[in-house]
Order: structure tokens, then sequence, then C-alpha cells
């Protein structure tokens, strides 16, 4: 993988594992692999380095949509309405369909096709979100941007942790939503790639974890290669909570309201 992509192969850094350690075999690459990749999935990807996805899915008939079989949580859910997309509102209040056939109540009188405008909404909603970019019926949807949350008049939606789907009020059978998710979903092998800025951090927990158990080696060097560790895990931490230029807007306008100019 190029720079340029920003990603690289867990190949990549069991390789650059084995150069810093000057082995000239190939015996330690599975477990180093194997540790690379539980680094990633299990100490960085769902606390530090989470892998986001979009998909657009279809409500079905009964105002529900199945969890993707790669889902950890949502991070944000919306629908398309002229041209934009529009966050919807979790609603915990919301009594959970729990017949397969029977379909929810759907309040009809706010089809979507009979919405306010684009160019109405966008007078009055000051802010949004940036959805990543995503594949949708096989074609590449470049960054999407959404309207800001709230307006309940879009519709509600309620986790059903137990069924392992969202369910839906004010939303139509067969509307699209668009949902935006931190996903499992990798190959667990030497082809699986991770974001660039994680490579630090993983090479020096690989480090780490092969003379954590080695008897020969002291406490001092066990806890010097975790305390490398921990550094590179804290600089990643750091630089996935850094404010974007658009998440600083996004909270500057949050915060600010319109009042009467003199």
């Amino acid at each position: 993988m190029s720079l340029e992509q920003g990603l690289r192969s867990m190949d990549y850094i069991a390789s650059m594992v084995m150069a810093e350690a000057q082995e000239t075999n190939t015996n330690n690459y599975q477990r180093y692999l194997q540790l690379g990749i539980n680094c990633y999935l299990y100490e960085l990807k769902l606390s530090s380095s989470p892998t986001i996805k979009t998909v657009t899915l279809t409500i079905s008939n009964n105002g529900t949509i199945d969890f993707p079989n790669d889902y950890i949580n949502y991070t944000v859910i919306g629908v398309c309405l002229n041209g934009k997309i529009w966050t919807l509102t979790q609603n915990d209040e919301m009594c959970l369909n729990r017949s397969p056939d029977c379909p929810v109540e759907l309040d009809a009188a706010i089809a979507l096709s009979q919405e306010s405008t684009t160019d109405a909404i966008s007078a009055i909603v000051p802010y949004g979100y940036y959805f990543n970019s995503a594949f949708r019926n096989g074609q590449y949807v470049g960054e999407q941007y959404s309207f800001g949350g709230g307006w309940n008049n879009k519709g509600y939606y309620r986790v059903d942790h137990e069924k392992r789907r969202f369910e839906f009020s004010r939303i139509q059978p067969g509307a699209e939503v668009i949902l935006e998710y931190n996903a499992t979903g990798l190959n667990c092998d030497g082809t699986m790639v991770v974001p660039f800025q994680t490579v630090a951090a993983i090479k020096n927990y690989i480090h780490w974890q092969n003379v954590e158990h080695d008897r020969s080696v002291g406490l001092g060097e066990k806890q010097r290669k975790e305390r490398q560790y921990i550094v590179q895990f804290n600089i990643l931490k750091h630089y996935n909570l850094m404010f974007t230029m658009d998440e600083y807007l996004d909270v500057k306008y949050r915060a600010s309201k319109s009042t009467v100019k003199r």
C-alpha cells in the first residue's frame, strides 16, 4: 500500500519487526502476524482506531434494519432527502416490535417526497455532519454531508440490541437509511490493512509481547518494551481525538444562537 493511500498491510508490519530484530529467517513471521492482528482488533480498533464503514440499507416491511455482520456500534444514522442527508433522532421510548410479520405503526402523513425543499432546510439549519465515503449499488460515493439531528419530523430510531437491529418510526418501509458504524470485518491475515498512523503502536506491541512471556528476558527490559508501546498508544489516541476543522465548526455553530442585530 502506498503512503498516499494512508494504509499498510499487516505483512508490512510483521516484516518490519523481523528487520528490527535482525532475524534472517521467517520462523517467527506467523506469530508476529497474529500478535499484530490481535493488537489492532482488541487493543486499538475498539478504543483508539476503529474502522468506520458507511452503508445504505433498506427498511423492511416491519420497520426495521438488521445490524451488518461486522457491526460494533453506530456513529450516525440518516436518510437522504432532496439530495441531502438528514440525521435521525434516537427515541428510546419507542415500543419495540417483537412480531416478525406485522409491521409497526408508521406515520404515512410524512412521506419523504412531501417534505420541505433543500433550500428551505439549508436556510434554517446552520450545521451538519460529514459521512464517510462508501459504495452504493456497486458505485463509489464520495464524502457525504448531512444536516444536523434533532428534527424529529424526519424520523426516529431505537436500537434493539437483543434482536440486533434498528427499529424506525415515521419512515416508510422501503426507504433507504444511511448507516455509518464501527466495523470488525477484516481479513485476518497478512493482507489485512490498517491505517498508517497505527503502525508504530502495533509494531511496539509485537516487540513487547515477544518478550513478555520469555523467562530469559529480565523484568526491566519487559517494562521498557511495555512503556514504548504505551507511548505509541497514547500518541495514536491523541491523534484520533484531535478536532478537524469541520468538527470545530460543528461545535461552534451548535453553541451559538441568533440574536437581534442592532
